[in-house]
């Protein structure tokens, strides 16, 4: 995921630097032909970027949540290991950091 994240990110960063040029080529274009090539080039250019930058930020928000949703699985597993294995031998509280319990567990939906 990182390496997805940061590769969109960074190959729509290199296109979005080729812009510039693009529009100066289409800027000094001296027929109609010429023009509508380094438009559409410089479209492409703009078109790319733009969507390499939805899928990295998309994609960093993937990782996130799913980063949340691996923590309460794991949480959950040892908390029904504690009950079955370890109750009354053990104490076991599980915690629950702030930002889990009111995004995680108050404004989630309940499906």
């Amino acid at each position: 995921m990182t390496l997805m994240t940061y590769g969109a990110i960074g190959y729509g960063y290199k296109r979005e630097t080729q812009i510039a040029d693009a529009r100066r080529d289409y800027n000094a274009a001296t027929n109609s032909t010429d023009a509508e090539r380094n438009y559409k080039i410089m479209r492409d250019h703009q078109e790319v970027a733009r969507t390499l930058y939805v899928v990295g930020a998309l994609t960093w928000a993937y990782s996130i949540w799913d980063a949340f949703e691996d923590r309460e699985r794991a949480d959950d597993m040892l908390y029904r290991v504690h009950q079955k294995y370890f109750k009354g031998k053990l104490n076991y509280e599980p915690q629950i950091s702030f930002f889990q319990k009111f995004m995680m567990q108050s404004t989630r939906p309940k499906w």
